[in-house]
């Protein structure tokens, strides 16, 4: 606008022009006063519209959250690339567990996150390397190469640079990366099949090894077009009937005394017969439906084992897997406390699973949720041990019970190295006053080595696999009548 202090002095002549009766010229100098006024302001309006026009031009192809370019630049560029036949790569990146913390911190503390991770990504950007945030926690990159080496070598800068955690006030998360890449011009030419098979190697990466990443390949290829079959079959799963629980005899293992049981959760199709959880669980949890599952699985778990205890007289324990995102949903210590209630359990017949990863997405959270777990009597135990890198305090400060090793060291133990290390676990589980389990015992061989071992309960083929209820029952309790 004009200056204030120009247009009171124009005015205050003006009145005095009126006060000397020289009207005309007064009125011509309020005009003037008023187009002035006018002209400053068109002039600052096409002024903020230019900015506006310019923030746009430099900021159209960027997302706004992360400053990564967007998913419209991105796809573009795939665009030109084909046409001009330029031989690239393309990376589908997804956070692991990213859900638990917007779930458990809110929106405002994950896009902090996003932000800290799109700032990462940015410093590995080069003249042939373009990153782009498609939106939530799926990001991409477009890499004018096909080496498999150079690939490679970028996938590990990519893991590399979220290595540390991120710190939000005094919250630290640990966030990693589930890679899939596909290339052109030779694993399609088509950019619909590119993203769609980089889609879906990512999501066999997440299902391998949450930290992991896959090139597309013929093997890889039928193995997903499997897994898009029970993703379909998976949208119309009755949860109610279409589940059932097969149980499978934990013991100890001097003794061979029976301790209890571990729940496995099995899907009968009416296409496909019995599928078994490895093959849809990971793909009801990107579906969001696995929260559903794990309630119908506790329901049961939980009436079966009231059932045999009270009817037998008996103090067996049933161990029941719990998902990275049902543990992570603030609601699943209330829901725990409330089944344990409503169906009259004993807390001590309860043991609950949890993997590696899904203590270390937000450590602070997890250890208050564990202790109040434990307070209720609950024990928990730690599954698939030493497959992920686990700090030691952590067993203690995470209230562990139990360790149940891997059963890729069990299977191998002719492997002089795995024998060093299975020794090593269970001396170092027994060290922290934590029972050492062993899963996957199928041979009597096995058996006598960790036995020599002193490790203190197992479970496996040698034994038995797992079984109806009925068949437990007839096989382990019957005879204790």
């Amino acid at each position: 606008m004009l200056n204030l202090l120009t247009s009171l002095f124009l005015l205050s002549i003006s009145i005095i022009l009126i006060v000397l009766n020289q009207n005309i010229f007064a009125i011509l100098l309020i005009f003037i006063v008023i187009l002035l006024n006018i002209f400053e302001y068109i002039k600052s309006k096409n002024y903020n519209l230019n900015e506006k026009n310019n923030f746009y031009k430099t900021h159209k192809h960027k997302d706004f959250l992360t400053s990564l370019y967007n998913r419209a630049y991105y796809l573009g560029k795939m665009d030109n690339c084909i046409k001009d036949n330029t031989e690239f790569s393309i990376f589908n990146i997804d956070l692991n567990n990213f859900k638990s913390i917007n779930d458990i911190y809110g929106h405002d503390v994950g896009d902090i996150v996003l932000k800290e991770v799109g700032k990462r990504f940015q410093s590995l950007e080069k003249k042939d390397i373009i990153f782009a945030r498609f939106g939530g926690d799926e990001f991409a990159v477009l890499y004018k190469v096909t080496n498999s080496d150079k690939i490679n070598k970028l996938g590990e800068e990519i893991k590399n640079v979220l290595n540390s955690p991120i710190i939000v006030s005094e919250s630290e998360f640990l966030v990693s990366a589930s890679i899939g890449v596909s290339r052109f011009p030779f694993d399609s030419k088509n950019k619909e099949d590119l993203l769609k098979l980089a889609d879906m190697a990512m999501y066999h990466a997440k299902k391998s090894d949450k930290n992991n990443q896959y090139l597309i390949s013929d093997t890889l290829s039928k193995k997903l077009s499997k897994r898009k079959k029970f993703e379909n079959l998976l949208k119309n799963i009755d949860i109610k009937n279409d589940l059932f629980l097969e149980y499978q005899p934990i013991f100890d293992l001097k003794t061979k005394k029976l301790l209890g049981v571990e729940a496995l959760v099995r899907w009968k199709n009416k296409t496909e017969g019995i599928i078994m959880p490895s093959d849809f669980i990971y793909i009801a949890e990107e579906m969001d439906i696995v929260k559903d599952i794990t309630r119908r699985v506790f329901i049961n778990g939980l009436k079966q084992i009231k059932e045999w205890n009270t009817k037998y007289n008996t103090n067996l324990k049933i161990s029941l897997n719990v998902a990275n995102s049902c543990i992570h949903n603030r609601i699943f210590f209330e829901n725990l406390s409330l089944m344990l209630e409503k169906f009259e359990i004993n807390p001590q017949w309860l043991a609950i699973e949890l993997t590696e990863t899904s203590l270390s997405v937000s450590p602070e959270y997890m250890k208050r949720l564990l202790s109040s777990i434990n307070q209720l009597g609950v024990d928990i135990y730690l599954d698939d041990f030493g497959t992920n890198n686990i700090k030691i305090p952590d067993l203690k400060k995470f209230k562990i019970k139990m360790v149940k090793i891997d059963n890729t060291y069990i299977s191998s133990l002719k492997n002089e190295e795995n024998l060093k290390m299975l020794k090593a676990m269970i001396l170092l589980a027994q060290g922290l006053d934590i029972k050492a389990h062993a899963e996957g015992v199928e041979t009597e061989e096995q058996y006598k080595i960790l036995e020599k071992y002193n490790c203190d309960t197992f479970q496996g083929f040698c034994e038995s696999k797992a079984i109806s209820n009925d068949e437990f029952e007839k096989k382990y309790l019957n005879k204790l009548s």
